[in-house]
């Protein structure tokens, strides 16, 4: 179990790593502008502090994949949990995508709820991905952030280079490396999930001579 535990903290740390040399090697393609917003805080603590350390957090981990480029909207009044205001407020900043969402904190619990939108629709593409990270303790926030990240990256970037091509009335270029990455990190999430969660049966005993 312990064993399966480690490769499971992997996988969200794996992708990440994938985002970033995926990144890198297409240093010079136009970056995704993505508007980053105040999270919403639940919490009897002071929610400046905790709004302003996730925003950190956040930020430094779009940066790293190298496709990005960060938009920061640091005013309160710009947290929000509504899909309408979120974009509109995207649309603002000239950004491509949105970032919004909640932080509960609950005792020695948290809970984390992130959403990710593109400030504008194409014909048969979805605007919005919802990611849901809970956890059942604050320490397990920060490791989550990794896999929030990741999946924000393979649900952007391969949706921005779809919307280019709509928009430009391109035909269809060829595999998309990001597309394949994304189904290579998800085949590998999949395989750890089906270890943590076998579903062979028991086998029926044999009868009785």
């Amino acid at each position: 179990m312990k064993a399966l535990r480690l490769l499971r903290s992997f996988v969200p740390a794996l992708a990440g790593l994938l985002l970033l040399v995926a990144g890198s090697a297409a240093a010079q393609e136009e970056r995704v502008s993505i508007a980053l917003l105040p999270m919403v805080v639940h919490s009897g603590e002071d929610p400046t502090y905790l709004r302003n350390g996730l925003a950190d957090m956040l930020a430094s981990r779009l940066e790293q994949v190298g496709r990005f480029r960060v938009i920061r909207i640091d005013e309160p009044s710009k947290a929000t949990s509504r899909l309408e205001r979120a974009v509109a407020t995207g649309r603002k900043q000239k950004a491509d995508f949105v970032l919004f969402g909640s932080f509960t904190r609950f005792g020695a619990g948290a809970s984390l709820d992130i959403q990710c939108a593109a400030t504008t629709q194409i014909e048969g593409k979805p605007t919005l991905r919802e990611i849901f990270v809970h956890s059942g303790n604050i320490g397990d926030v920060i490791p989550d952030l990794d896999e929030v990240v990741g999946k924000v990256g393979r649900f952007a970037l391969t949706d921005f280079k779809a919307r280019e091509a709509a928009s430009a009335g391109a035909p269809d270029a060829g595999p998309d490396p990001y597309q394949e990455l994304e189904l290579r990190i998800q085949a590998l999430e999949e395989a750890v999930e089906a270890l943590s969660f076998p579903d062979a049966a028991p086998a029926e005993a044999a009868p009785a001579p």
